[in-house]
Order: structure tokens, then C-alpha cells, then sequence
């Protein structure tokens, strides 16, 4: 294992340190995601979404350790892992929006989790990120921070509390 970290990547672009810490938080982000899943198994059954949503968190992360584990394409699997989990938090926050269970916690989540995990990306896919995420940081509080928060969106005007957090 310590002779895969040792191999020289800099002609790629890619640093053995970069490879290691990506491995590594891969490996805790799998195991947190294992306990999780493990935890709602348990509380309230495996259901078909539970495995799905284990899936789609697993599947990433496991791609993202192998690549970083055996210099396999590891800036591709990097960027495109980071986008699954960053396109799919958001996915499952408008679903559960849309089927009437925003969370309270779901917002201020998505202000700042997908920006630790895109800050890992190329500059190019920043500037994509950026403008993605000031809109669905837009839409989603124009559509759901009344009914997030419990208060009637009818008598109290929240266009500007969205507009101001997606720029």
C-alpha cells in the first residue's frame, strides 16, 4: 500500500498528497455512510430509498478510493464522484421539498457541504459550480423556505433572503 503513495504524479498534475487525502476521506465518508445506513435500518426498515441513497453515496466514494489508491484516472474519478454526491444531496432535497418534508436542517446543509466538496474541483468546473449553485440555492429557497421554516409565505415576503444567499 505505501508503494502506490510513493509513485511520482506531478506530470499529470495530480500530487501523491492530494491522491492520499482523497483516499483517505473517501474511506471515512464510506464508513459514515455504512454506520448511517445501518442506523436506518435498524429505526426504520431497508427500504428500496434507503438503498438507493446508500448507493448513490457508495458508489462514488468507493470509485473515488480506488482511483486515489491505484493512480487510476484520478483527477476523472475525483471531479465525477464530487458531482454525483453534489447533483444527488441536491436531487433528494428537492424531492423531499416536493413530497412536503423539507428539513429545517436541509438549507443551511446545502449552503455549505456542496462548497467544501466542490472546492476540490478544477477551476473550470468551479465557475460551473458556482453559477449552479446560486441558482438551486435560489430556487430552493424561493420555493420551500416558508414551508421549511413554518410560516405563512403569503404574508411574509422571503425573495430577498434567497437572492442575497445565492449570490
Amino acid at each position: 500500500m505505501a508503494d502506490v503513495f510513493l509513485k511520482n504524479n506531478s506530470a499529470r498534475g495530480d500530487s501523491d498528497r492530494a491522491q492520499r487525502i482523497a483516499f483517505l476521506v473517501s474511506i471515512a465518508g464510506a464508513l459514515l455512510n455504512a454506520v448511517l445506513f445501518t442506523m436506518y435500518a435498524f429505526n426504520d426498515g431497508i427500504s428500496p430509498l434507503l438503498i438507493v441513497n446508500a448507493a448513490f453515496y457508495m458508489l462514488p466514494l468507493g470509485l473515488i478510493a480506488y482511483a486515489s489508491y491505484n493512480s487510476w484516472h484520478f483527477r476523472t474519478a475525483l471531479d465525477a464522484g464530487v458531482g454525483v454526491i453534489y447533483f444527488y444531496m441536491w436531487a433528494t432535497t428537492f424531492f423531499d421539498a416536493i413530497s412536503g418534508h423539507p428539513s429545517v436542517l436541509s438549507y443551511p446543509t446545502l449552503l455549505f457541504i456542496p462548497f467544501l466538496m466542490i472546492l476540490v474541483s478544477r477551476y473550470q468546473l468551479l465557475i460551473g459550480y458556482a453559477f449552479v449553485q446560486s441558482a438551486l440555492v435560489y430556487l430552493y429557497g424561493e420555493m420551500f423556505l416558508a414551508q421549511a421554516f413554518g410560516y405563512d409565505g403569503l404574508s411574509v415576503d422571503t425573495s430577498m433572503l434567497p437572492l442575497l444567499l445565492a449570490v
